[in-house]
C-alpha cells in the first residue's frame, strides 16, 4: 500500500504569460493549434 510521508504547500509570485494568445479563430480543420506551432499532430 503506497502511504504519503510528505506534503507540502507552495505559493507562486504572479506571474506574466509572454507570448501570443490563440482562440478558436485560429484553430485548424482538426480542431487543433498545431499549424500555429509548427508542429505535426
Amino acid at each position: 500500500m503506497i502511504e504519503i510521508t510528505k506534503c507540502f504547500k507552495e505559493h507562486l509570485p504572479a506571474l506574466l504569460l509572454i507570448g501570443n494568445r490563440y482562440t478558436d479563430i485560429d484553430r485548424d480543420v482538426d480542431g487543433s493549434f498545431s499549424n500555429k506551432w509548427g508542429g505535426m499532430v
